[in-house]
């Protein structure tokens, strides 16, 4: 028999179907891990009254970094080189285990309204753990890099090999492949990132022109360009995901889209390094690229919010094109839920029968959503609202958060924990 919860009289429901409809006064029926049916709906079985609600997708965070989620505000306002080299290696050497950042990532994601992130990192049986514990959705890396030494790579490819067939059948969890950059992957590696994720199928995340020290590198090692040099490997496929691409250019963006890769955008890490020039999305969506957000780590973003992403999206392309219609607000929440939906293969995104119930809401009971109504709801969750704002978390249709308090775990205890790790380790 299946298990049912019924979002009853749901004030708005922001569908991102494929008319994009916003509904008035419907209900949701959820069985298990999906949604059923949407409409006037009579069940007996458990319910949520959202007659004060918008009710909408999870959102999907394509990119972080748990290994340095405990190093929130370690350092702001260096160069990229020094903020690295100067404070986050020598603090992140202190980090026996990242359970704790995995579990503050974990936690912090679920009450900012994100209900799958995408992850780069190591000591994955860690990042594991937390995920478990809290019940979101995650597609997770183990790093590869190796500095170009083939002993290192070797020892990387085992080990990826051995996470990615230790992880089977669990619903929520699905293991990616993940060459750390061109600039700091030898030829070899990153061709066996590329075998990798054909074999088994899988996301080949890779950050790609993240700073214009990279394209020196690459020119000097091989004499291209870096997505010249991409393609010649064969490097770039429909499984290829490039994280950052600040510095993509014109035909860079023709290379994604005749090889179907994605990119994910991160901008406020990015504004916030002065990683350099701006992600060409309105380039890349005009071919076609799928294009998802990011956050990139708490290290240099500070937080994990990807309400505040879709506006710094609206406000960056705006001001950089000089053009107060650039990015639409339809075209930034698709950024956020139906898009990277379809980099990951997942029904998720969408507010429709048949997709995996991972749903969130907004209090209506919110000065920051008045005055409300269908034609100015996604105006304000794009520039209106944050993610200290959602009051409902439900993942593969399980009530994680309800009225901004957790139910999977004791958010005090855990928060506890978490800050006592950071004092024994005098992280920084």
């Amino acid at each position: 028999m299946a298990n049912k919860l019924l979002l009853k009289s749901c004030r708005l429901i922001v569908t991102q179907d494929e008319r994009r409809r916003i509904l008035e006064n419907e209900d949701i029926l959820i069985e298990d891990s999906k949604i059923s049916k949407i409409g006037k709906i009579k069940d007996s079985c458990p319910s949520i009254d959202c007659s004060d609600k918008v009710v909408m997708p999870g959102l999907v965070n394509l990119h972080t970094h748990t290994i340095t989620n405990m190093l929130r505000g370690v350092s702001d306002d260096l160069r990229l080189q020094d903020w690295l080299e100067k404070k986050v290696w020598p603090a992140e050497a202190k980090i026996d285990s990242i359970y704790f950042g995995s579990l503050l990532t974990c936690i912090e994601s679920i009450k900012n309204g994100t209900t799958c992130m995408m992850d780069m990192s190591t000591q994955m049986e860690n990042i594991i753990k937390a995920v478990r514990e809290t019940g979101i959705r995650a597609f997770l890396g183990r790093c590869m890099i190796d500095l170009f030494k083939k002993e290192d790579a070797d020892a990387k490819i085992l080990e990826t090999r051995k996470f990615v067939e230790g992880i089977s059948g669990d619903p929520l969890i699905t293991p990616t492949i993940s060459a750390h950059a061109p600039n700091t992957c030898s030829e070899y590696l990153l061709k066996a990132a590329v075998a990798l994720a054909k074999e088994y199928n899988l996301i080949n995340q890779t950050h790609i022109l993240e700073t214009e020290a990279e394209i020196s590198v690459v020119r000097q090692k091989t004499g291209l360009g870096v997505m010249e040099y991409l393609e010649k490997i064969g490097f770039l496929d429909e499984r290829t995901v490039g994280v950052h691409l600040c510095w993509l250019d014109e035909h860079g963006v023709k290379l994604m889209a005749k090889h179907n890769s994605a990119g994910v955008h991160c901008p406020v890490s990015n504004m916030k390094l002065a990683s350099g020039s701006r992600m060409p999305l309105d380039k890349m969506l005009e071919l076609t690229v799928r294009v998802g957000l990011g956050t990139d780590s708490v290290a240099s973003n500070n937080n994990l919010d990807i309400f505040e992403e879709m506006k710094q999206v609206g406000l960056l392309h705006k001001y950089s094109l000089n053009d107060p219609t650039a990015m639409p607000g339809q075209v930034i929440l698709d950024l956020a839920t139906i898009n990277p939906a379809s980099i990951l293969g997942l029904k998720i995104g969408t507010i429709a029968p048949g997709y995996f119930a991972d749903i969130i809401t907004l209090s209506t009971n919110n000065p920051k959503l008045l005055p409300l109504s269908p034609s100015n709801v996604v105006s304000h969750i794009i520039y209106s609202v944050s993610g200290s704002d959602v009051t409902d978390t439900i993942v593969n249709g399980k009530v994680l958060m309800e009225n901004r308090r957790l139910l999977i775990l004791d958010e005090f205890k855990a928060l506890a924990k978490i800050q006592g790790y950071f004092k024994e380790r005098n992280l920084f």
